[in-house]
């Protein structure tokens, strides 16, 4: 009797451990699969609809983080929880599983396809970032900016009215009814490179950007390949915060971004300046 008992209790351990080998192999299986799909799918968004750490602009990183959690770690662990060989609702269980990954990620995906910009619009002092559920490509005037919300972003040049009647009625619109403003109107728009030696004349002075040691090494970058008289420097706004957009001279076209806060540089050098 105690031998039985003992081979019982040998078994069991034995099938525990087998069943454990299973689950956990389901499990990687799984994980690996999450991580491969979630992580292509960041890597193509942040290099087609994010370029130049606009990512960093928009505050979409928690949907990223939301993303990573359902799929690459509840995914995989409720596959582990409920594999079991043999199990007559396995294939069940774990499409269901599959099919709350695929909503989460869909949403996910949607929401950010929604704030990826579109347009990085100058207008007046500074660029901002235009997203796909603000932009209107088909309103554009010029063929430059009837462009595919699914694309790369497109720099632009936002120009306010010459009218005054037009002016004033773009400005009731947006004061009194909530229309968009005057940077995500694409019929606003005008060729970019027409216009850069407007934009080239707003830079900002980089002796006022950049004070501190920290400061001076974002700069050191740029200056490795460029010379500073080569480059522009002024505001990009996102719905997150702003940001130093680094861009070339002759060409207009962007070379990265400092994590700097220019309203915050402009403001502490107007309180230091005389009265």
């Amino acid at each position: 009797m105690i031998n039985i008992k003992g081979n019982k209790i040998t078994n069991t351990l034995k099938d525990k451990k087998a069943l454990f080998k299973k689950k956990l192999k389901a499990f990687f299986i799984h994980l690996l699969s999450s991580v491969t799909f979630i992580a292509t799918f960041i890597l193509l968004v942040c290099y087609l609809w994010f370029p130049d750490e606009t990512i960093k602009l928009t505050g979409i990183s928690k949907i990223f983080i939301t993303l990573a959690a359902i799929d690459i770690i509840i995914g995989p662990l409720l596959t582990y929880i409920v594999y079991r060989p043999g199990k007559k609702s396995l294939k069940f269980d774990l499409s269901m599983i599959v099919a709350m990954q695929l909503m989460a990620f869909s949403y996910g995906a949607y929401t950010v396809y929604q704030a990826h910009p579109v347009y990085i619009t100058y207008t007046v002092d500074r660029f901002s970032l235009v997203p796909a559920r603000d932009a209107d490509p088909d309103s554009a005037v010029f063929d430059e900016y009837r462009v595919s919300k699914f694309g790369k972003p497109v720099l632009a040049y936002a120009q306010s009215p010459s009218d005054p009647d037009k002016k004033n009625e773009l400005l009731m619109s947006v004061v009194l009814q909530g229309a968009l403003d005057l940077d995500a109107r694409a019929e606003y728009y005008q060729p970019y490179n027409k216009n850069l030696t407007h934009i080239i004349q707003k830079s900002l002075d980089p002796d006022l950007l950049f004070t501190t040691q920290t400061e001076h090494h974002y700069l050191s970058q740029f200056l490795k390949k460029h010379e500073l008289e080569t480059l522009a420097f002024l505001p990009i706004q996102g719905k997150a915060n702003s940001m130093v957009y680094v861009i070339k001279k002759s060409t207009g076209q962007p070379l990265g971004m400092i994590d700097i806060d220019p309203w915050e540089k402009l403001s502490h050098s107007a309180i230091k300046s005389p009265a």
